[in-house]
């Protein structure tokens, strides 16, 4: 991967102090906008997810929703309803490196209410499919005895096909069954499939088709934090691309609480970004309320859904963090994810 630096920083003037010393003037919410937004994007994930067993055919299911209950669950996956998440991300290289949150990337799922739902997606359906055993084993007694009982020849062998058929059916019924409670206490995966594309500011977006084809090249979970590239593997010229901080080793310097900060997303998705002149990002400020711990700090920016994975910057341009989650009683305060972890997920791959 190419350095990583700022592309067409913008042109943050420097003046000459009484004693002869340099010093950064502090940039406005339109500054801001003006040099970073071309680089931030919105971010459109389509997916959904597979149950793989050892011993039993897939399930698929869309989401699981507020109750923990599997949305749309079906073994066939051309049945299945694919969801549609927003986020934002931002260019930090030349070559198509986008960062944002790994909820963002690759939406996740508590594998212990998928776990608690198959349980009980399967106890249900083996009572069903034991139901319609019984029915198939009274239907064949039936023809067993029409067999014994009939003595025109074209009835009995209409009779033995039927029987034929009803018997295969509760066979493979049976089957399924036993694999349903052999699967119960057995060892699965789940599995999210997801097309990620992207779109950028001052673009006109009218229908999906619009949306630039992204790959997931990075993601570290723990942190919330991941990288995803454009398949050309390379950043519009027009666009600038942020500079990630380096550190050596060394900890981070802790940003002090009041210090002003600007955060560029997508609030909502394409819902406030479409506007008459193309996508628009929102550039909302605010300040540092608390130096949380090592990993995240709050501060006071409102901010709505789709902001996930915005650049958050300080009133000189450097970049201090990742927006990944708000509070739910307010709108007012939310944490972003120190950069310093993201300059960790960039570091671990260069190291290679």
């Amino acid at each position: 991967m190419k350095s990583i630096k700022l592309f067409a920083l913008f042109a943050l003037a420097l003046i000459m102090s009484s004693c002869g010393g340099n010093q950064q003037v502090a940039m406005t919410a339109a500054d801001v906008d003006a040099t970073f937004s071309s680089g931030v994007v919105l971010i459109k994930n389509v997916y959904y997810y597979e149950i793989k067993f050892s011993n039993f055919e897939p399930i698929y299911f869309s989401d699981i929703n507020d109750e923990g209950d599997l949305v749309g669950a079906t073994f066939d996956a051309a049945e299945i309803q694919q969801m549609i998440s927003w986020g934002t991300g931002f260019f930090i290289s030349d070559d198509g490196w986008i960062a944002t949150n790994s909820h963002v990337a690759n939406p996740a799922v508590d594998t212990k209410q998928v776990r608690n739902n198959i349980s009980s997606m399967f106890r249900t359906l083996a009572d069903q499919w034991q139901s319609e055993v019984s029915e198939l084993s009274d239907a064949i007694a039936l023809l067993q005895s029409a067999i014994l009982d009939s003595n025109n020849y074209s009835d009995i062998n209409d009779y033995k096909a039927k029987l034929q058929e009803l018997s295969e059916e509760r066979d493979k019924t049976q089957k399924a069954i036993n694999m349903v409670h052999d699967v119960q206490g057995s060892d699965y995966e789940v599995y999210i499939h997801n097309e990620i594309s992207v779109a950028y500011s001052d673009t006109h977006v009218t229908n999906y088709d619009d949306f630039i084809p992204c790959v997931n090249l990075l993601d570290d979970q723990e942190h919330d934090v991941a990288i995803i590239q454009l398949k050309s593997k390379k950043t519009p010229e027009d666009r600038v691309y942020f500079e990630i901080p380096y550190y050596d080793g060394a900890e981070e310097p802790e940003t002090p609480v009041g210090t002003k900060l600007f955060l560029i997303g997508y609030n909502l998705g394409p819902s406030l970004a479409i506007t008459e002149g193309g996508l628009k990002p929102q550039v909302t400020e605010g300040a540092i309320t608390q130096n949380t711990d090592g990993v995240k700090i709050m501060y006071s920016i409102p901010t709505l859904h789709g902001s996930s994975g915005s650049p958050v910057v300080d009133e000189f341009g450097t970049l201090v963090a990742v927006n990944f989650a708000g509070l739910d009683v307010t709108q007012n305060f939310n944490y972003g994810i120190k950069v310093k972890h993201l300059a960790n997920l960039v570091a671990s791959y260069t190291s290679k």
